[in-house]
């Protein structure tokens, strides 16, 4: 929830249930999680940190060029 708010600009409600994906590394825990309704418009609110955003469908996301070699990987578990 801070990360969209911090990151895109806009407000959620807490996610009920459980997430679409859990996943620890090293250092990192990470949860997907559907987020279907916010209120706000997305806007790039940290554009320190990202160039641009974008939607993408599936097979465009998979040939971008992506900070790390698994979000593939994860982009097709959590969206297949």
């Amino acid at each position: 929830m801070r990360e969209l708010r911090e990151e895109l600009g806009v407000e959620i409600t807490p996610p009920g249930g459980n997430a679409l994906l859990t996943r620890r590394a090293a250092d990192v825990f990470l949860e997907v999680w559907r987020v279907d309704e916010w209120d706000g418009d997305i806007v790039n609110a940290a554009p320190d940190e990202h160039d641009a955003f974008d939607w993408f469908s599936l097979d465009k996301a998979m040939s971008l060029d992506l900070a790390d070699d698994e979000y593939p990987a994860l982009f097709k578990q959590v969206l297949t």
